[in-house]
């Protein structure tokens, strides 16, 4: 299913960044065809808001798929972090109990309070569609230690006590995306977006966070059109973007 849905594939031993360099070298060469660059080592790894990706040379997958979302708007960015964190919640399921699996806002995946996964999206805009989505998605595999200043980061291979196939859990994830891809037609945007939500971490309970400098004993209630955190907190409800927000654990 994924050779179909992604006909243009590359593996390359290392590079700066797998959504830099598909930007840079595959994008223009094959417009309008979706594509993948998967590498083996990121010297420049990136995650959101800027934070850097570690990763173990030739343990973990590292892959950036481009796509063309034209059906969507520009003020339906968010959805595209749902698709995808839902596509890795299906693989992850396979491999670990799917009531111990949650989707950390916005986008990564969480097995208790640990990190297993993250996901940087970059849209381009004409207009006011979508012309084309690079994904960037890091799935910690095999890498058995970590020395960043990443607070809670696992693998696959910790938490499963063995060493899992990489190649294995790519064809996995691009199967996913290809499959979830049909959820982005807006008959199927409200199915997206409840899965999406029945998944989140720490919603509906109690917990404290850091927002906007101060700290607070607050519940996530959701997540808006436009994919602001909504939070209940000091009394009132509000909406908060991923500057804003810190998870305290």
């Amino acid at each position: 299913m994924s050779e179909c849905f992604f006909p243009i594939r590359k593996y390359i031993d290392f590079c700066e960044s797998t959504n830099t360099y598909l930007k840079e070298n595959i994008k223009d060469k094959h417009q309008n065809v979706n594509c993948v660059v998967r590498t083996g080592f990121q010297y420049k790894g990136r995650g959101q808001t800027g934070n850097f990706w570690e990763s173990e040379k030739d343990k973990n997958l590292l892959l950036s798929c481009c796509i063309y979302p034209k059906s969507l708007l520009a003020g339906q960015q968010f959805i595209l972090f749902k698709f995808v964190s839902l596509a890795l919640f299906r693989v992850l399921r396979h491999y670990l109990p799917e009531k111990d699996l949650k989707i950390k806002w916005p986008n990564d995946l969480y097995y208790h309070n640990e990190k297993l996964a993250g996901v940087l999206i970059e849209n381009t805009i004409m207009g006011d569609k979508i012309q084309n989505t690079i994904i960037g998605i890091g799935l910690n595999v095999n890498q058995m230690q970590f020395y960043s200043e990443a607070k809670n980061p696992t693998s696959l291979a910790l938490l499963l006590k063995h060493e899992l196939d990489v190649d294995r859990i790519e064809k996995q994830l691009l199967d996913s995306l290809a499959i979830g891809y049909s959820m982005l037609g807006n008959s199927k945007l409200d199915l997206l977006n409840n899965e999406y939500l029945t998944k989140l971490y720490r919603i509906n309970n109690w917990h404290r966070f850091k927002i906007k400098g101060r700290e607070y004993l607050a519940r996530i209630v959701g997540v808006d059109n436009f994919g602001f955190l909504l939070l209940d907190y000091d009394g009132k409800r509000q909406s908060c973007d991923i500057k804003e927000v810190e998870y305290i654990f």
